[in-house]
């Protein structure tokens, strides 16, 4: 379980910095905040991000193993009930 909190807070503190540097991209493509302000929140995304991080990886594996135990995709499965010939 360890393991799994560390790698989600990896996995979320790249999104978070993906989120961070987007937010200075456009803070220096239209300008509209002061500098300090889009510093303010890039930093608050890239630790929020951290801190969920976890959380979200969680609930992607429980999501991953709920939709492998019911059969695949809800697409793929309406096209199997379907008869689908395509």
């Amino acid at each position: 379980m360890g393991t799994v909190i560390w790698l989600g807070t990896a996995v979320g503190f790249v999104a978070g910095l993906i989120h961070a540097v987007h937010l200075v991209g456009e803070h220096h493509a239209t300008g509209s905040n002061g500098l300090a302000v889009t510093i303010y929140r890039a930093i608050w995304a890239l630790i929020l991000w951290s801190l969920f991080g976890a959380y979200l990886l969680a609930l992607w594996i429980l999501g991953s193993v709920l939709m492998l135990l019911s059969g695949g995709p809800p697409l793929q499965r309406r096209r199997a009930s379907m008869g689908s010939a395509t």
